[in-house]
């Protein structure tokens, strides 16, 4: 059983289940990332998106778009004070009409729902009950017990706190079976060298057993790590 976390699109994952499934029939196969869902909510005024949670991530007003929740700091208030005022306006007026309409149930149409998976990965699910895709944070204990985790452009400095770092380990960690391994590692874009390793679980953390390029981004903190 393999768990590849942080999967994004998902284009990586059908690939590296491509390779494995010739080698193990038997494979079964769960990629997932945080935040893999939304729902659109729309009426003639404003369009809202919102993740599994009903969080707002993006609201579309005429012919603005801003990112939720978004930080304007104090220079774009003297750049774009236009920008600003419209969407005060919009958040405070139809975007919260629109919302209220949706909890009470009262909107004309029903909530799209989009998974954020590439359509390669979606047909791949279909077709294959060996793959399966899902929402999950790496943050909350995993879903499964498993021999291996892939954690791919995930395991990233910028990403986490030193402290959310122990924390996704230690989930890790707990979901793998004993002797089961870790991989994580990084490139920049599409074709750059890897960066990574592969870790075995023991008692005392993680060993790493393997290291591609420069070795993983946070390899110092996994040698820290202790269940």
């Amino acid at each position: 059983m393999i768990q590849d976390v942080g999967v994004s699109d998902g284009r990586t994952a059908c690939d590296f289940f491509g390779r494995l499934r010739s080698l193990f029939p038997n494979v079964a196969y769960f990629a997932s990332d945080y935040g893999a869902l939304v729902k659109v909510i729309s009426n003639e005024q404003c369009c809202l998106v919102l993740n599994a949670t009903n969080k707002l991530l993006e609201l579309t007003f005429r012919s603005f778009v801003f990112h939720l929740p978004e930080r304007w700091e104090l220079l774009a208030c003297f750049l774009y004070p236009l920008n600003i005022l419209i969407r005060w306006y919009a958040l405070h007026f139809p975007a919260k009409r629109l919302l209220k309409n949706y909890h009470t149930g009262k909107l004309s149409t029903h909530p799209q729902e989009i998974l954020l998976f590439c359509p390669k990965a979606l047909r791949l699910a279909s077709e294959d009950k060996r793959f399966t895709l899902e929402e999950q944070s790496v943050l909350h204990p995993l879903k499964r017990s498993s021999h291996v985790i892939r954690a791919m452009n995930l395991l990233n400095p910028s990403y986490f706190t030193k402290e959310e770092f122990l924390r996704v380990l230690r989930h890790m960690h707990t979901a793998l079976f004993d002797d089961g391994f870790l991989i994580t590692g990084s490139n920049q874009d599409a074709g750059t060298p890897v960066h990574g390793g592969i870790y075995h679980k023991s008692s005392s953390g993680f060993e790493e057993i393997h290291r591609f390029g420069n070795g993983s981004p946070i390899a110092a903190t996994i040698a820290l790590f202790k269940p």
